[in-house]
């Protein structure tokens, strides 16, 4: 059983029987690695802590990592950047090694941007997903909101779309360019919204 926790806050864990427990704390610059039994573990916020009880985990690299996520390097290289995914410290020889389920926060990411949220929203999800004292309501209403942004977005794209069929109906697609009607439409859209001082672009 392997028992890992990255994030924010959590409540002390007492194992309810005697454990040998292999730890890394790891806080801004600082790793402290130690073996501790049947006691209470307190990380504070922002710390890192893994927890190897009964076997060890498995270990990537990064490009193994990638693999499993089916993603790029990059893309983990960049997470890393935006705090999604912690950066695991360099061996004094070899590479950087990720624990297996750090693949599965990476789909957890990238299945969330499929959905519409911004990364900044994303870490918000998995800040709560680690957070005891936050429940369900709180990311019930993440999703609502992420909902009614969406809907903002629809009923625009639905004005861009109907301007858009308009200007394209009084196209007959002949001619040059210097005559399409499409093109004089757009232009004088343009020059609309600098007489009237409308930067909105999500109307005609």
């Amino acid at each position: 059983m392997v028992l890992k926790i990255n994030g924010p806050l959590f409540r002390s864990l007492t194992p309810p029987h005697p454990l040998t427990v292999s730890m890394e704390m790891r806080s801004g610059a600082h790793v402290i690695s130690s073996a501790s039994a049947n006691k209470a573990l307190t990380p504070y916020h922002g710390t890192e802590i893994t927890l190897f009880i009964g076997g060890c985990m498995k270990s990537l690299t990064i490009g193994e990592l990638a693999g499993a996520a089916e993603v790029g390097v990059e893309t983990i290289r960049f997470y890393e950047r935006k705090g999604l995914i912690p950066q695991p410290l360099r061996p004094q020889t070899g590479y950087r090694k990720y624990g297996d389920d750090v693949a599965d926060r990476v789909r957890f990411i990238r299945r969330a941007q499929e959905l519409g949220f911004t990364l900044a929203e994303i870490k918000q999800l998995l800040e709560l997903r680690l957070d005891p004292r936050r429940d369900c309501a709180d990311v019930k209403s993440e999703a609502e909101t992420k909902i009614a942004d969406i809907d903002t977005k629809i009923a625009s794209l639905r004005v861009m779309r109907t301007a858009l069929i308009e200007i394209t109906r009084s196209c007959s697609g002949e001619g040059p360019t210097s005559a399409c009607p499409i093109l004089d439409a757009i232009e004088a859209s343009v020059s609309r919204r600098k007489r009237t001082g409308n930067t909105d672009h999500g109307t005609a």
